[in-house]
């Protein structure tokens, strides 16, 4: 993420699997910002609010998008 940030003027980074890993959240405080995608009718309301919970707060938008 780091190296790649330098080469691009703009970034989209899919961080699934990284909460397995426990890296989701230092992955998201490296970002500029960190909004989040949920699949309809496949993850629930709780599971959006609990990753905010986790996101750096200075990083989240404040955007849950399911669709």
């Amino acid at each position: 993420l780091d190296a790649g940030g330098e080469l691009f003027a703009h970034m989209l980074v899919d961080l699934t699997g990284f909460d397995l890993l426990g890296e989701h959240a230092a992955a998201a405080a490296r970002m500029d910002a960190v909004a989040l995608v949920g699949r309809a009718r496949h993850t629930h309301d709780e599971q959006l609010k609990e990753l905010a919970r986790q996101m750096p707060a200075d990083r989240f938008l404040g955007v849950v998008l399911v669709g």
